[in-house]
């Protein structure tokens, strides 16, 4: 080989001599074969040495520094740009520059090193200690306290403050009730508390004084008889109430106390104790029988003239007498004899009686009465029979049945009708929800028994019947309180003038107050007023094709005569003589018949509840003075004795305690009823009952549009419909007709996305419409929670769930409405714990906003329009018409809204036209733009109700 070194003549390679090149430095060095015989130089290979690094010292750690701590100036002596410095508290340190030490003030540790140079650490700190510098002590002013010695404590004082009686040597720091007892003679020094290097403050000194206590009246009494006092002692002093100074006593130096004299005793005043109050003692002039009372007996009136509350008097037949107090005098007609005596005063004996005899006073010549009553609400009632009776002042009582009224009969009242009358003096009153007296078919037809009986239906008594019952009877009652008015609400008719002692109990818990049997002619038909029998009342059924003339007019004669009552049932008033009508003109004759008395004075014609006010016994009590504050939902002026019954669930006697909760402002709150009367007690009845009216506030009632499956229909039909209104709605879909839609009839995502946009809620009606009774197309049933996550969860999830074709749908997402409406408690426990927050039924009903409890957010009541059958529009219209009279809620349930039905609708059944549609949406909408009531997503609806 040969070699070059920096660029030099190659050499060739010797050891000797190239062992001896030095290396050291930087250097390059190429290496290659030598040329030989018919061989070139070999490629060269180049060797690069660089000058090698200087290996350091070992490193050296330095001392820590020598710095000391200048705790009065806060500052550091020897610290130097060498040195870094950190506070305690720090985690790295800070290389010093001549003036960047931080705040030393206060208690603080500051570490000092050298600083790390080169391959030298740093040193070991310095630390250096800092504390608080002392203040200057100032020494604060006495305290601004003051004594109230009458109370023994002291005004002003705080817990910075600290207290010693002078006779104690050390100090007690107040703490806001520790004070001494300051009662009697002693000196209180309170000043404040040293704090810190602050001494504590002068003191200030209160002085407490010896109270003084005035003793109480003495328990001395007067023994009238012997004119002294007994009770009376030395410590004791007196003034007759004519005297100016008081006579301390001695033993026996009372003054003269017979004849009328007061006389003032009370304990003496004895050192700083005041004298007492007085204990007056009366002594009269010493007993003397007063002459018997100048009274008389007014026979015609059952009174007695001249009796005073200083008077007493008893029956022959008693043994006791009576103090009189302005009003009780006993029943004073018949054949009586009344003792009457000025009744004993003090030492005065009572006087002797007089007597006074009372004797059987003739009958008076009463007016009688004439009750005009028309049964279920015919439309001729009001079209013929109102201007008749209108037209000389008569009034007369409907017994009306709400499904007949809120129906589509053209033959029947409708509520504007009924409103109508009753606002005209008209008693509007109850005669069942369905008139439902006899078993009928299909058809409505009554149902006959083997020996061609009809079944009746209305004078069974088993549980199941009395129950259904009382629903017909106190539905219809609580509908004519709410939406006609209470006057007559309580009086009955029962329908065929079928019932039963059950029954009639059953009636009288409600708050029923009268009943009206059906009883024909010639049975009697006339009632003896007073009375005490107020559900068994017959009448005299008038109907033109059995000569009602021939009944009416003697029925008008004898009431005229004896005093008594009639009531005449009627049904329709026209133009015919057929069954159930009583011809207009025989209702005028008869009218004007019983106008001839009426002018005479000799009879009256009344509603229903002006002449049960007029037929009580005298001896049951008036309606109570009790008042209802319908703003505060509170009632007044109840008292012990009284007993009330709320929306007909039967009386209870008041308690104060418990009719306190009830008087709370909650349970009256909304659209209740409350009857209160006197209770009853022993042989007195029970009183005429107050009636008291709560209505809901104004434009509480709440109206939800509800679409269920996710038709098509929704979105070109009902969607135009409910935004012209300027309404929403909530839709709820089925995730799986969403995705799976052959036959185009369910909305798709981008019609959905438009629901939501223009704030509709989007809602859970599970994945696949599977209830929890039957199997879906997989043969799969949905009754366990495994498979609820499918159909419930799943569909909450896609819901909540944003992609690139839909927003994420969460308003609605956890509101469910359950298929075919079935549900059970475990599946409503499964969906709370999914964070569900209210679940929709099929069950019909209004749904009560009021008292609400968590459990009936799961259980949402709907009102179905299933289609455009007149009854479902009418019964939709009225609904609204309750949501505004009752504040509740109606979740209207809808399906399918389409133009008109065609050979190619899928379920005509479900169908709603859209003209229907629109119809209810014009109803509710004129309640709402006038403040009535609110339309709602079912969002917004649970927003407001939680």
């Amino acid at each position: 080989m040969e070699y070059r070194l920096d660029g030099s003549a190659w050499t060739k390679y010797k050891a000797r001599t190239f062992n001896a090149i030095d290396f050291s430095g930087d250097h390059i060095l190429d290496v290659r074969y030598a040329a030989a015989k018919r061989l070139l130089a070999g490629p060269i290979t180049t060797l690069t040495f660089t000058t090698n690094p200087v290996l350091p010292p070992d490193p050296v750690k330095p001392d820590p520094p020598n710095v000391s701590a200048d705790d009065v100036n806060n500052t550091v002596v020897g610290i130097d740009s060498t040195m870094e410095f950190k506070l305690s508290t720090d985690s790295t340190y800070t290389l010093y520059n001549g003036s960047n030490l931080p705040d030393l003030s206060g208690e603080k540790t500051l570490l000092v090193r050298v600083a790390a140079e080169g391959v030298n650490p740093a040193s070991d700190d310095t630390p250096l200690t800092f504390t608080t510098n002392p203040v200057d002590p100032v020494q604060p002013p006495a305290p601004n306290v003051s004594a109230d010695d009458v109370n023994n404590t002291v005004v002003g004082i705080d817990s910075t403050m600290e207290f010693k009686l002078s006779t104690d040597s050390t100090y007690t720091l107040y703490n806001g009730s520790n004070l001494p007892d300051l009662s009697g003679d002693k000196t209180l020094l309170v000043r404040v508390a040293a704090e810190g290097v602050n001494p504590a403050s002068p003191d200030t000194t209160l002085n407490f004084t010896t109270n003084p206590v005035q003793p109480p009246a003495p328990n001395v009494t007067a023994d009238d008889v012997n004119n002294t006092v007994v009770g009376i002692d030395s410590t004791m002093e007196f003034r007759l109430s004519t005297d100016s100074t008081y006579t301390l006593y001695n033993g026996s130096n009372l003054p003269d106390l017979s004849g009328e004299k007061i006389l003032l005793v009370r304990v003496a005043a004895e050192g700083v104790n005041p004298a007492g109050p007085d204990t007056t003692l009366n002594f009269t002039t010493n007993p003397v029988q007063p002459p018997a009372p100048n009274v008389t007996a007014d026979d015609v009136n059952n009174t007695v003239v001249g009796i005073d509350s200083t008077m007493e008097f008893r029956l022959s037949t008693d043994s006791t007498y009576t103090l009189y107090n302005g009003s009780n005098l006993p029943d004073l007609t018949g054949e009586k004899i009344l003792f009457v005596r000025v009744a004993a005063v003090g030492v005065n004996p009572a006087s002797d009686d007089t007597p006074l005899s009372f004797t059987t006073n003739p009958a008076p010549n009463a007016r009688g009465k004439v009750l005009f009553t028309f049964d279920d609400a015919w439309l001729d009632q009001y079209e013929n029979a109102f201007p008749i009776m209108e037209s000389v002042g008569f009034d007369g009582t409907i017994y009306a049945v709400r499904d007949i009224v809120i129906g589509t009969s053209p033959l029947m009242m409708r509520l504007p009708q009924l409103k109508e009358m009753y606002d005209a003096g008209w008693d509007v009153s109850n005669h069942t929800i369905n008139h439902k007296d006899f078993e009928r078919d299909a058809d409505g037809n009554a149902l006959v028994d083997s020996n061609g009986d009809y079944i009746e239906f209305a004078t069974k008594t088993d549980p199941e019947t009395l129950a259904e019952l009382k629903t017909m009877y106190l539905e219809n009652q609580n509908w004519i309180v709410k939406r006609v008015g209470e006057q007559g609400a309580f009086h009955v008719a029962y329908p065929s003038g079928l019932y039963t002692p059950e029954l009639i109990q059953i009636l009288k818990d409600m708050g029923v107050i009268t009943a009206r049997i059906a009883n024909n002619p010639p049975g009697d038909g006339f009632t003896t007023t007073p009375t005490t029998n107020f559900y068994e009342l017959p009448v005299i059924s008038l109907e033109s094709w059995d000569d009602a003339l021939d009944y009416a007019l003697p029925a008008i004669d004898q009431v005229v005569a004896d005093g008594s009552t009639v009531i005449f049932m009627i049904h329709r008033v026209g133009e015919s003589r057929d069954d159930l009508f009583l011809h207009s003109d025989d209702l005028r004759t008869i009218v004007n018949y019983a106008k001839g008395f009426v002018d005479a004075g000799t009879l009256d014609v009344m509603t229903f509840s002006e002449w049960y006010a007029a037929s009580t016994t005298p001896e049951t009590p008036a309606q109570p003075a009790v008042f209802a504050d319908d703003a505060a939902n509170t009632v007044s002026g109840m008292a012990a004795g009284m007993e009330y019954n709320l929306n007909g669930t039967g009386y209870v006697p008041y308690v104060q305690s418990t009719f306190d909760a009830l008087n709370d402002g909650v349970r009256l709150d909304g659209h209740n009823y409350l009857l209160v009367r006197q209770a009853a007690t022993g042989s007195v009845p029970a009183g005429q009952p107050k009636i008291l009216v709560f209505k809901p506030e104004p434009g509480s009632g709440k109206v939800l549009f509800t679409f269920d499956d996710g038709w098509k229909g929704q979105f070109a039909n009902a969607l135009p419909i409910l935004e012209a209104a300027g309404f929403e709605g909530t839709a709820y879909v089925n995730k799986n007709s969403v995705d799976w839609d052959p036959t185009d009839v369910y909305m798709d995502l981008a019609e959905l996305e438009t629901l939501y946009q223009k704030g509709w809620d989007i809602s859970n009606h599970t994945t696949n419409h599977a209830n929890l009774t039957v199997a879906d197309w997989q043969g799969i049933t949905y009754t366990t929670p495994g498979a609820w996550d499918i159909n419930y969860l799943g569909a909450q999830e896609w819901l909540e769930t944003a992609t690139d074709t839909k927003s994420a749908w969460t308003r609605g997402a956890r509101h469910v409405n359950y298929p075919d409406g079935q549900y059970n408690e475990e599946l409503i426990a499964y969906l709370k714990g999914i964070g569900v927050l209210t679940g929709r039924t099929s069950e019909w009903g209004q749904q009560q906003t009021i008292g609400m409890t968590a459990e009936d957010f799961y259980k949402l009541k709907v009102v179905a329009i299933d289609n455009s059958d007149p009854w479902y529009i009418n019964n939709a219209k009225n609904a609204v018409d309750d949501a505004v009279m009752d504040g509740t809620t109606i979740i209207f349930m809808i399906h399918s809204v389409e133009p008109a039905i065609t050979s190619s609708t899928v379920y005509p059944g479900i169908t709603l036209l859209s003209e229907s549609l629109e119809e209810i949406v014009q109803h509710t909408k004129s309640y709402s733009d006038n403040g009535d009531l609110s339309v709602m997503t079912i969002s917004e609806w649970y927003d407001a109700m939680k």
